[in-house]
Order: C-alpha cells, then sequence, then structure tokens
C-alpha cells in the first residue's frame, strides 16, 4: 500500500521501488504491475515502462489465465533492444560477402542472428560460410522449424547484460540459442499451480523472460559467438525466394534484409531501430542513406577509400542527427522490417524471379496496410552496388522490364504511373544496373522530413519526437555525366555553377593526378576510376553505364552554368517526360583575349538514359546520330552555357595536336567516314594547312547526307579554304552552291561579302552584309562566330565605306560596332584612322 499512496501523492519516483517490489513478490499482481507502469510514466522512464511491458507480454504468453490483456501491455513499444534476424543472400562474390559480414560482426549490438542464404554459389562461397560458421559456434546454431510459440517468445528477448548475469561481460556473452529449458530454474506457481514449469519469479526482474535460458558462450576467433545459420540453394532461386527461406528461419523482432555487398558502420542497427520505434506503430519499414542507390537515399560522400568510410559515417551521424524522411518507397539493399508488419503484409513475392521490383513490391504492400517508410538520415551503410548481377550476367534490361510489366500488372497503371521506368526511352543506367538502385517514387509521391529532438535514452528510448512537415524536393530525374583528368583547376566551378539542377552527378576520371577526385566528390558526385583509351567517346559511355536518372545531361569541366540558365534549365527539368525526345542547347566559347572571338556551338546536351542512345567517335564525340537512329526528335532549349577552355592559346594548341592524332587512329578504323573527314579538314585549316584541308572537306562533303548537321558548315570552310588560297572563283561557285540549300546562312553571307569585297566587287559586298545583320534563321545545328551578324558584318561595311570615301557612314558603323563589342579592336584602330585623316586635313 506504501507504494500506492506515494504515487497517489505525486511521489512516482519514491514509489517504484515499493511497487517493483510488491510486482516481485507476485508476478500475477495485476495491478501492482499496472501501477508500477503508470509510475514509470509519472517519472518519466519510459524506457523501464517499456521493459515492464514486455516482462508482461511474456508472462501472459506463459500463462494467459493469470494475466489480464490489458492495452498497456499489448500496445505498448518494444524497447528497442529485441533480437534481430540479419538474412543475407549471396551468389558468388566471395570476397564482397567477406567484407560484408566482418563489417556486421564487428558493428552491430547484440542481440542478433545472421541467417545466410546461398543461392547456388561456385566460387568458394559456401566454403568460406562453413568456416565462418564454425569459427561463431558452429553450424546449427539455431533450431530449424521451431514453433511459431517459440519465435514469438524469442522476439521478445532483450540482451542479458553483465549485472544480471554476473560473470559474464556484454561484450563477451551473448545469446547463441533461445529456447524452453525446463530444468532451469525451480517452477513457478499461480495459486498452487505450476504455470510455467522450469520458470521462478525471480526472472521477472531481470532482462531474461521466464523459462528462456540464455546459453553463454565466450568470443572466438572473430568475437562473440552469435546465432548463424546457412541455407544452401544448389541453384540461384531468385532474390524473393531466398528471403523467404531466411524469414522461415529468421526468429527476430526486426527483420534486416541486407545485400552482400554492404558495409555497415558503427550505430547502425540501433540507428535503424530506433527509428522504426518513431511514431509507434506507423513506421513499419526503415532504409539508411547510402552512396550507391536512388535519390533521396543515395546522397554524395567524400571518401574515396574504404579506409574513409568509418569517418564519414560518424560524420553523418552527427550532421544528420535525429533527422529522417517520410518516403515512397526504400531500395531492398538494406532495410530494416517490422515482425509485425511482415506478419501482416506476407513475404515477399517470388513471382519477381532473381529480383527487381520485389523490394517496389513489399513497399506497396506495407504502405497499403497503414504502415509508413522511413529514411534514415543519420545512418549510412556503404553500398558497392550491381555486384551480384553483374557476376551473374543477367540481362538486366530484359530482366527489369519484365518484372515492371509483372508489377505493373498486379497493381494497376495508376499505381505505377509515376515511376521511372519508361520502356522508350528510361534505361536505368547500364545493362547490369540493378532495379533496387532505381528512384521509382512516383510523380505524386509525397516525401516528409522528419525530425527527433532530445537526447535518447538508448535504441529503444521514448524518443520524444515531433514531425516536421516539411515538403523534399523532388527528384528532377537528370543525371549530370561528366568526363575529366586534371581538372582541379576547372572543376569546382563547374560543379558550384550547376547548384542542386541535378539528381545525381556521375564523374569519370581517366586518370587524374591533382586533386580532381577529391573535388568532385566534395560535391556530392559519384566518382568511378576509367583508364584512358583514346576516346572521348568510350569514356563517356562508361559515365552512361552508372547513370540511374531517365535523363542525361552532360557539361565539361570548363563549362559554367549562371544564375538565369540554371532557373531555365530547372523549368526544363519539371516539364521533362517520358518521351523519345532530345534538346539542343547553346555553347558560348568566350572571347580568347588576344582575338576577342567568340563562338556559339550547337549541342545535344540533354537525352533520355536508353541503351541504344551512346555516343559515337574517339574525338569531336556525337550523341546525335544515336538520338536520331533512334527516331527521337531533337528541341531546341533556350539555355546557353558557357565555356571557357579555348581562352588559353597553348592550351588549344596542344588540344588541336591531340584531336589531330585521335582522328587519325578513327579514320584507321573507319576509314572516308564523312564526319571524320570534316573534322580533319577542320583541324589542318586552323593549323593553317589549307592545300591538305581543302580535299579532305570536299570528300566529306561527297559522302555526306543532306540533313547530315555538318553539310552546311562543309561549304562554308570550303569557301574559306579557296578564299585564303586566292581562289576566289572556286570560293563563289562553292558559295553559289551552298546558297542553294542555305540561302540565309549566316557563314556563307559572310564569306561571300569578303569574297566580293577582296575580288573588287564592293556593291555585291555591301549587299551581303547588309542582308547579313537584316535577316535571321531559325535554330539549326551550327559553330558560329558571334560577330558575324553583329559587329564584324559592321566592321567590313565600314572599311568598304571608307574605301569609296564615305567616311560618315563608316564611322557610324565602327561605332555601331564597339557598341556591340567595346573592346573590337579593329574598330578602334578604324575610328583611330579616321580621326587622323581628318586631323591631318585640317592642318
Amino acid at each position: 500500500m506504501l507504494g500506492v499512496n506515494l504515487l497517489r501523492a505525486g511521489r512516482a519516483a519514491e514509489s517504484i521501488a515499493h511497487l517493483r517490489a510488491a510486482v516481485h513478490a507476485d508476478p500475477f499482481d495485476n495491478q501492482a504491475a499496472r501501477l508500477l507502469f503508470q509510475a514509470y510514466g509519472a517519472a518519466q522512464r519510459g524506457l523501464d515502462q517499456r521493459r515492464l511491458a514486455r516482462e508482461r507480454r511474456l508472462l501472459l504468453r506463459a500463462a494467459p489465465q493469470a494475466v489480464q490483456a490489458d492495452g498497456w501491455i499489448t500496445q505498448c513499444p518494444p524497447v528497442g533492444d529485441e533480437l534481430v534476424s540479419i538474412i543475407i543472400l549471396c551468389c558468388n562474390q566471395v570476397e564482397y560477402t567477406r567484407h560484408c559480414l566482418e563489417s556486421v560482426l564487428r558493428h552491430t549490438r547484440p542481440p542478433y542472428e545472421l541467417v545466410l542464404v546461398d543461392n547456388g554459389s561456385t566460387d568458394g562461397t559456401a566454403e568460406y560460410l562453413a568456416e565462418i560458421s564454425r569459427q561463431l559456434g558452429g553450424p546449427g546454431a539455431a533450431p530449424v522449424g521451431a514453433s511459431e510459440r517459440r519465435q514469438s517468445i524469442a522476439r521478445d528477448v532483450s540482451p542479458w547484460r553483465d549485472e544480471r548475469l554476473p560473470g559474464a561481460s556484454p561484450e563477451r556473452a551473448t545469446v547463441a540459442r533461445c529456447e524452453p529449458d525446463s530444468a532451469a530454474l525451480p517452477g513457478l506457481e499461480h495459486n498452487g499451480v505450476a504455470a510455467v514449469p522450469g520458470a521462478h519469479a525471480a526472472w521477472l526482474s531481470t532482462a531474461a523472460p521466464p523459462g528462456l535460458r540464455a546459453r553463454l558462450s565466450m568470443a572466438g576467433p572473430l568475437g562473440p559467438v552469435i546465432p548463424f545459420q546457412i541455407i544452401r540453394n544448389d541453384t540461384n532461386v531468385g532474390f524473393p525466394a531466398g528471403c523467404n527461406q531466411g524469414l522461415q528461419r529468421a526468429r527476430g523482432r526486426y527483420v534486416v534484409f541486407l545485400n552482400n555487398d554492404t558495409i555497415v558502420t558503427e550505430g547502425w542497427l540501433e540507428g535503424l531501430i530506433r527509428w522504426s520505434l518513431f511514431e509507434w506503430p506507423k513506421v513499419g519499414m526503415v532504409g539508411p542513406v547510402t552512396n550507391f542507390s536512388s535519390q533521396p537515399q543515395q546522397i554524395g560522400v567524400d571518401y574515396q577509400e574504404l579506409s574513409g568510410l568509418p569517418g564519414f559515417a560518424v560524420r553523418q551521424r552527427n550532421k544528420f542527427a535525429n533527422q529522417a524522411q517520410r518516403v515512397e518507397r526504400l531500395t531492398g539493399f538494406c532495410l530494416l522490417v517490422r515482425r509485425e508488419v511482415l506478419d501482416k503484409v506476407g513475404s515477399c513475392d517470388e513471382r519477381f524471379g532473381l529480383g527487381f521490383f520485389d523490394d517496389d513490391d513489399l513497399c506497396v504492400r506495407a504502405r497499403q496496410a497503414g504502415f509508413e517508410l522511413l529514411l534514415a538520415q543519420d545512418v549510412f551503410v556503404h553500398h558497392f552496388g550491381n555486384r551480384t548481377f553483374q557476376g551473374l550476367g543477367v540481362n538486366c534490361r530484359e530482366q527489369l522490364t519484365g518484372n515492371f510489366e509483372r508489377f505493373k500488372a498486379k497493381w494497376g497503371e495508376e499505381r505505377v504511373a509515376g515511376y521511372l521506368l519508361i520502356e522508350s526511352t528510361s534505361r536505368r543506367g547500364a545493362e547490369d544496373a540493378e532495379k533496387r538502385e532505381n528512384s521509382c517514387q512516383g510523380e505524386g509521391a509525397e516525401s516528409t522530413a522528419v525530425s527527433s529532438h532530445g537526447t535518447p535514452e538508448s535504441a529503444g528510448s521514448e524518443c520524444s519526437c515531433s514531425a516536421l512537415s516539411a515538403p523534399l524536393r523532388e527528384a528532377l530525374g537528370v543525371s549530370l555525366c561528366m568526363i575529366v583528368r586534371n581538372e582541379e583547376h576547372n572543376l569546382a566551378a563547374c560543379l558550384e555553377s550547376t547548384g542542386d539542377l541535378f539528381a545525381e552527378k556521375i564523374i569519370v576520371d581517366t586518370g587524374s593526378a591533382d586533386r580532381t577526385k577529391e573535388i568532385a566528390a566534395g560535391f556530392g558526385a559519384r566518382v568511378f576510376d576509367f583508364a584512358w583509351v583514346d576516346s572521348f567517346a568510350t569514356a563517356r559511355n562508361e559515365c552512361l553505364r552508372h547513370a540511374t536518372g531517365r535523363w542525361i545531361m552532360w557539361l565539361d569541366a570548363d563549362d559554367r552554368l549562371d544564375e538565369e540558365n540554371r532557373t531555365r534549365l530547372r523549368a526544363l527539368f519539371a516539364g521533362l517526360k517520358d518521351e523519345n525526345a532530345a534538346y539542343a542547347m547553346k555553347c558560348l566559347c568566350l572571347p580568347d583575349p588576344v582575338s576577342g572571338t567568340a563562338t556559339v556551338v550547337d549541342h545535344v546536351r540533354l537525352f533520355p538514359n536508353h541503351a541504344d542512345i551512346r555516343w559515337k567517335y574517339r574525338v569531336h564525340e556525337q550523341i546525335l546520330p544515336a538520338v536520331r537512329l533512334k527516331g527521337g526528335e531533337v528541341r531546341w532549349a533556350d539555355v546557353v552555357i558557357q565555356h571557357v577552355g579555348y581562352q588559353d592559346a597553348a592550351l588549344r594548341r596542344r588540344k588541336l595536336e591531340r584531336d589531330l592524332r585521335l582522328l587519325h587512329l578513327e579514320n584507321a578504323e573507319h576509314p572516308e567516314d564523312p564526319f571524320t573527314l570534316f573534322n580533319l579538314g577542320c583541324v589542318f585549316q586552323e593549323l593553317g594547312q589549307l592545300r591538305e584541308a581543302l580535299p579532305l572537306l570536299q570528300r566529306s562533303l561527297e559522302r555526306s547526307q543532306a540533313g547530315d548537321s555538318i553539310v552546311r558548315k562543309l561549304y562554308a570552310l570550303i569557301v574559306q579554304c579557296h578564299r585564303q588560297l586566292g581562289e576566289h572563283e572556286q570560293a563563289l561557285a562553292a558559295c553559289g552552291t551552298g546558297q542553294q540549300h542555305y540561302p540565309q546562312d549566316c557563314e556563307l553571307l559572310f564569306q561571300e561579302g569578303l569574297v566580293r569585297r577582296e575580288h573588287g566587287d564592293r556593291v555585291g559586298a555591301e549587299r551581303c552584309f547588309l542582308h547579313l545583320m537584316e535577316h535571321w534563321e531559325g535554330s539549326h545545328f551550327a559553330s558560329l562566330d558571334t560577330g558575324l551578324r553583329s559587329h564584324k558584318a559592321r566592321h567590313n561595311l565600314a572599311v568598304l565605306y571608307r574605301e569609296q570615301g564615305r567616311l560618315a557612314e563608316a564611322e557610324a558603323q565602327w561605332r555601331a560596332a564597339l557598341a556591340e563589342q567595346p573592346q573590337f579592336t579593329p574598330a578602334v584602330n578604324g575610328l583611330r584612322q579616321l580621326r587622323g585623316a581628318r586631323q591631318a586635313v585640317a592642318s
């Protein structure tokens, strides 16, 4: 009665010892137990409340006739320190399995059991698992086919603490197996009847349940002995079927599906469990953030070697402490599922065969059953990604497409309408990319930020949490793809200029010896090493292989995006649909300090992530041919990308020499390809070797199709070569032929004007330059000097007018040219000469 009176008097903390003694004396005193629960709550000892409720649930199962099934017992959340079943599937890739298991053994809190499903490995995996099993306690450490009652009891088992079991430290003593043992202790009676043979009331004051005995084992060579089961399949039965085999053996209150190509980090399991208890019982599934998955589960990392992983995981945990996101789906590389969820929604759907969409299916069923999915931002697990499917040589595209159709047939068009996998234009990265790395969040999916405040008592603390309903930025589904080498002076400015435009940044490094890769990782990019093989197309295709977005956009390290064009891109991305189209954008090569010449080049910069759309050519690589071969529509986006790479004359010269070498290799492999001939001619012309350039350009024109993007440029270059060689008649003839196809072409008009002025036809030249400034063409692929229709045309008009004595008109044109380009030296000199001439006349 003393405990009851103290509680009624508001002295809850003082009442606890008395009420606990009453429960210890008579564990079937339901009223004393209920009052003790209330006292714990009043004293803000939520963890003790949960432990008491757990003890009462165990007693309720053992003696349902003697314990009342009150709501505070049956509905109270778990403590968080219950048994966890970790199910790991493997099919070959023994080295990755070794990394995974070693990290689990090093960083996982007890009690847990390991259930390894070997899906027909042939590479030594079976032998390795057998050896690990012997070191961890021997095969058969956990019983197979235990009754549902035994499993139910085992799920509520908590770790045995050293203060409860003298002589056994928590680091070296753990549960190898939990099972009823009638010989463990003297019997427990209720009204003279043995309620649970082998149990005793004293056990109710410990963390161990009645009738269960902890079999203690000392640490072996790899640490504590833990339950370890191996399921061996002669063939690969598939991911969902293998998971279900593991589930049949699993006894934990929580189940973790863990890929064998992962490395877990310190505190990973405690973090996932803590979030599974958030706003109990709403959350049913929890996943960590990682380096290899989909947005928003994938995050940027700053480590390049595994030695940097622990430090990064600690920084991530501290930076995002008590933060999570509500999401529509979680990928299955590391997924914690509460047992109640599996009991309600069932196991994995084996119709998905080897895998893909089995995790999506489980997520849909969990949400449909009323459970929420949380992404724990303060838990990081490293994921190598794609290892099993790569090793098996699975046709992932075929597997992915087939399972998407199964998923769609099961859940209907409306459910899958927002998925990013659309066969016509969306391929999930490389042929070997796994479905569970994909971003399949529906377009209407709501993802909410969640924050947990306060310092938890443990993994099973009360978690006095409050949800902050803040919309998550919707993933745009556009992957930025870049290839780099020794770009430490350029890359940071480029990536900084992209802001938050891209769902992911994929960077392939072809052999940097500077800080390029470190800088890329610092901006959250996924960085991949790739040996340079004298082919830009091959390197860019390697980059595409790793991309997971619906769309691809490429940039070079010396490209920049200003705020205006970021805004335009953001609007463009927001309107992207799954369609067979590509977007061309202008690239402004900034003026070099000597000539002041700026060039605008049109490139296809944005295109669907599809297996058939791949880069071509060793240098001056092209994606447009693949887009057109696929039947894609080319659209023009009002976006300008600034390029700073050609401002250095010495660097430009080195690039020309490199390009020439690669073009000769290309021509040797694919002789007389019109695009290769075109580029060879361009290089020779820029190097001043006109006699070598002209026949190459002419052969390219002969072999090109009328609709090829290089044709109009070929005419202009041929005219320019003839003019520079002094072959005026041939230049005008080539110009006339080109203008039959492209009458408003800027370069042809400009070259014609130069030829006519040099040939003495001033009237014809004036007509060309005036026409050039007054008429504009529609969008087409080009590489143009930005001044041809403006200050350079005006300068040539001014020269004509000065030669004819029309000095006022010449001055007006030069002044207009300077208004358009204030640093244009020829116009400055022209005005200076006019002033000098006037001063000479005046004197």
